[in-house]
Order: structure tokens, then C-alpha cells, then sequence
């Protein structure tokens, strides 16, 4: 592997190659008529189902002024399998995501709009499709930028319910956001999370820390990053980076390294940061400066083990970063022009046909597949 240092305000073009990174090939592109004013950003994902191992791809469609259709599209038959009903939301989805309790083997998918409208609906076998169990309005509150299922039979938490947690912004004037914990079981809202109402907050992830037994909602706001004991509904810790980074997406993944297990937090932000935070420590890792505003990133994917993929939207490609030991990043491949809009999402599936796929979905409303056609990647630098 080649590499090289990163300058300030350098763009990455094409940089730094792993022998053993993954090469993407376009393959499919979904034929419906897909239809979003803004775009289909993140109401947009995959899933296998357990019925018959299949993968599907689960997206919004708005095509007219009265409201919004969510549709199930089937990789196998390549066709929509399913339309949910009736049309709840209004207004343009902000979120789509598809949950499963595995142990349960119940499947959830939620659905949430720029009206702070969210719905959830779970998997029925007698009608054989997905059918709305729950209408929540998070008062007050516009968009809804991520959201968690927590089952209590399936994580080591201290509780009794199962909970849906979701960021959301304030329809006030001083564009503030707050972190809402709604519980399944009861079909109420159980309490609103601390350090949250004066933020911006973009995402949220949940990280367990193994060592002192806690677990934490880790909230990606404007230029920091709060943890809160998620049972004790305590702020413990802030970090942050000396320039101001509005953090988009993130993603935790642990190392063992001699027989230490680290955890590690890779995020991303608008002004062309890549970083790694050491989560027990706090202390950042790495630290890779895009050019700012050439490189905006939106989404990050796992792929395997030692993979990060990641939207490029300005640059309309993938960035794959490689890392090992310390979370740092050691190689970075830009695979550009794989599609001519704004890739702004990106999933991963298992497509009958093509095998391991990346999907991606633009802000000009397309939704594409791509197939992982090799484990070399022979860029000339």
C-alpha cells in the first residue's frame, strides 16, 4: 500500500490504494418512477427478510400534493412487492429504517416526515404485509434526523420496555434540536434526554461500554459530541475538535488489541473531516481534512471487518478507508463517477444475482445497486 500525508485543505482525488480493497461495478438501477421534491436522502433502506432470505430495498414516493407512498421493492423479481397502507405522511420522509428483533423474530419498519410525524409499523402475517401499529406526533418538532430501536430481550440494558429513541428539531426559531425516548410497550413518551433541547443534533448512535457496564446515546451535534448514560439520563462527557465540525454521521466499531478491547467512534462532518475518536479516552485517533466543501459527506457503511465506505456527495462516488489498529485510517481508495447525481445514502445488501452490493440513493431521487467485482483495486496514482 501506498500512502501519503494529507495537507491541510488538500482534496483527495484519487490517493492511496489497497491491494485488497473492494471495486464496485453498476449494475441496476430501480425502473419505478421514484418522485421526492428534495430528494430521497435517508428515507431510503435494505433488508433481508426472514421469510425467505430475500433482499429488499424500502423507499419513499411522493407524486402529488396529498401524501406520501412507501413501497417494497423485490431484488429477486425486480419489482415492487409491497406498498404499506394507508398513506400516512403528508409531507416528504426524513427517515426510513427497518428494524428486526431477532430473537422475537418481529420486523419493524419507521417512518418519519418534516412534520415531525412518525409512524410505526410492524410485520403482519395474515395480511402478509407491514400494517401501521402506532401514529406518534412529536409535538412541536419538524424534522426527524435518525432514530434507535432498543428491545429490551436483546440488549443488556436495565429495562423493561422496548424503546424507539429519535432526534428531532424544534419548530421554534432558534433551530434547536432534542432527543426523545418513546416507549413500544406503553405507546408513550417516557422522557425527553439531557444536554439535547440547545443543539443541533444530526445522529444518534447507542454505545455499550463493556468495561464500566454503562450504556451510552452518543449525540452528534453541531461542533460536539455528548454522551449520556442513556438509564440515568445523565450528560457525563463532551468532546469536540479545535475547528468548528458539524458532525453528519458516525459509526462504532471495536479492536481487540492485546487482549484489550478499544472502542472507537469514525465520523464524519460538513467541512471535510474525517475523524476517529478513541471513545473510553476521548482523544481523537485521526484526523484526515478533506478539502472543505469539495468532499461532503452524509453516510457511512461497514464493509467487512477492516472497511469503511462512505458517500462522497459533491464528488458523486465512494471513499473506502481502511483501517487496523487504533482506529486509524492507513489507506483511502475514491472510486468516482459511479453515478451522475448526489449520492447522499448508502446501504448494503446480498443480492441474489450479483452477490455483496452497495445501494445508493442520490438527492435527484435515484436508487442504484452496485456489485463488488473484485477484491483489487488498480488505480494509477
Amino acid at each position: 500500500m501506498e500512502l501519503r500525508t494529507i495537507e491541510n485543505n488538500e482534496s483527495i482525488n484519487m490517493w492511496g490504494y489497497s491491494e485488497l480493497a473492494p471495486n464496485f461495478r453498476h449494475k441496476e438501477t430501480l425502473k419505478h418512477k421514484i418522485s421526492c421534491i428534495y430528494g430521497i436522502c435517508n428515507s431510503f433502506d435494505t433488508f433481508i427478510s426472514p421469510k425467505d432470505n430475500q433482499a429488499y430495498i424500502l423507499f419513499s414516493n411522493k407524486t402529488d400534493l396529498s401524501s406520501v407512498n412507501i413501497f417494497i421493492y423485490s431484488t429477486p423479481k425486480k419489482e415492487i412487492h409491497k406498498k404499506l397502507t394507508p398513506s400516512v405522511h403528508l409531507k416528504e420522509l426524513r427517515l426510513l429504517k427497518y428494524f428486526i428483533n431477532k430473537t422475537k423474530k418481529r420486523e419493524y419498519i419507521i417512518s418519519a416526515d418534516c412534520e415531525g410525524i412518525l409512524c410505526i409499523w410492524i410485520y403482519n402475517s395474515s395480511s402478509n404485509n407491514f400494517v401501521l401499529q402506532n401514529k406518534i406526533n412529536a409535538y412541536n418538532q419538524n424534522d426527524i434526523f435518525n432514530c434507535i430501536l432498543l428491545f429490551k430481550n436483546e440488549i443488556n440494558f436495565n429495562i423493561d420496555d422496548d424503546y424507539i429513541v429519535f432526534a428531532c428539531e424544534s419548530i421554534s426559531d432558534d433551530d434547536t434540536t432534542s432527543a426523545k425516548v418513546y416507549s413500544l410497550n406503553k405507546g408513550n413518551f417516557i422522557k425527553n434526554m439531557v444536554s439535547t433541547n440547545k443543539e443541533k443534533i444530526r445522529n444518534i448512535l447507542i454505545w455499550s461500554n463493556k468495561k464500566n457496564n454503562e450504556n451510552y446515546l452518543i449525540c452528534l451535534a453541531t461542533d460536539k459530541i455528548i454522551f449520556i448514560n442513556f438509564i440515568k439520563n445523565i450528560k457525563e462527557k463532551e468532546i469536540t475538535t479545535k475547528e468548528k465540525n458539524t458532525f453528519n454521521c458516525g459509526i462504532i466499531f471495536n479492536e481487540i488489541i492485546d487482549n484489550d478491547e478499544k472502542s472507537y467512534l469514525c465520523c464524519t462532518s460538513s467541512t471535510g473531516h474525517i475523524i476517529v475518536f478513541d471513545l473510553e479516552e476521548g482523544n481523537i485517533t485521526c484526523d484526515i481534512l478533506l478539502k472543505p466543501y469539495t468532499h461532503r459527506v452524509y453516510d457511512i457503511l461497514p464493509w467487512n471487518d477492516k472497511y469503511f465506505i462512505i458517500a462522497d456527495c459533491l464528488d458523486n462516488g465512494f471513499l473506502i478507508f481502511e483501517y487496523k489498529f487504533g482506529g486509524k485510517i492507513i489507506g483511502i481508495s475514491n472510486i468516482t463517477c459511479l453515478d451522475e447525481d448526489d449520492i447522499e445514502c448508502i446501504r448494503k445488501i446480498n443480492h441474489p444475482e450479483y452477490g455483496e452490493c452497495v445501494v445508493t440513493a442520490s438527492h435527484k431521487n435515484l436508487i442504484k445497486i452496485y456489485e463488488c467485482v473484485s477484491k483489487n483495486v488498480n488505480y494509477i496514482l
